[in-house]
């Protein structure tokens, strides 16, 4: 399955605001649905002024919307954790308030992007606060999903904390920060991979269009077997926004696909 982050089909008079939440979320559907997305993956974003915080009006639009234009909800990105560390008590009560929401959308795939200060490190209250917040989302029939910069050793290591699976989130813009060989890194998270981020960025890691960036992301893709990964573009704006987006997935479809 394909699809968009949320906020990614919507413009925006913010150049520094990428990750946003729209005013008009119906649009977002309709044009991914036009486009040829299959799914739109929600976000609380990190930034408090457009933040996504699910109530039950929100969530009676979302489920209005996902019929009406035929598009899925299937993943839930927690950003609230990346300007919020995991230590802190107001993470576990702001998920346990959206978990509701997230189970009426037909969520069953939370990521925990371990960033900025909820970045990954080896203290023992660090992975106390973490492993609470895994087996919550487990308990509550969901997949938990881990993005970060981490190495795949200290992946495995997220992975003891739980006796069911724990999945990975590639995101190939952020992991070509961290290591001089794309290609192998991607295989080495190959077998534990569930979501794949589709973004590019410059030689100062600030993300760009996709044909842009440092990253050959076509070559990259060529040849592998996506047939039970949800890819996501995570595109910067390219306007005109449908214009761009109809051509950049057909092309994608193509790599990917044929």
């Amino acid at each position: 399955m394909i699809g968009i982050t949320l906020g990614r089909l919507s413009r925006t008079f913010n150049k520094n605001h990428i990750q946003i939440v729209p005013k008009n979320i119906e649009k977002e559907f309709f044009l991914a649905n036009k486009i040829g997305y299959d799914f739109i993956e929600l976000h609380s974003d990190e930034n408090k002024r457009c933040s996504l915080n699910l109530d039950e009006n929100r969530c009676k639009n979302i489920q209005l919307f996902k019929k009406k234009y035929n598009i899925k909800t299937p993943i839930f990105t927690l950003a609230y954790i990346i300007n919020k560390p995991l230590t802190s008590p107001k993470v576990f009560l702001y998920l346990k308030n959206q978990i509701i929401f997230l189970k009426k959308l037909n969520v069953k795939n939370v990521i925990l992007p371990l960033f900025n200060k909820s970045n990954y490190n080896q203290t023992s209250l660090y992975f106390k606060k973490l492993k609470n917040i895994i087996l919550f989302i487990q308990k509550n029939n969901m997949n938990v999903v881990i993005e970060s910069n981490c190495n795949y050793e200290e992946f495995k290591s997220i992975r003891k904390l739980s006796s069911k699976k724990i999945f990975f989130c590639f995101d190939i813009g952020n992991r070509n920060s961290v290591t001089k060989n794309l290609h192998n890194d991607l295989k080495k998270f190959e077998k534990d991979m569930l979501i794949l981020h589709i973004k590019n960025k410059n030689k100062f890691q600030k993300s760009v269009k996709l044909s842009k960036g440092l990253i050959d992301i076509k070559n990259l893709l060529r040849k592998k077997n996506f047939k039970k990964i949800f890819l996501t573009f995570e595109n910067i704006r390219e306007y005109p926004l449908y214009q761009k987006n109809l051509s950049i997935l057909s092309s994608y479809k193509k790599i990917i696909f044929n």
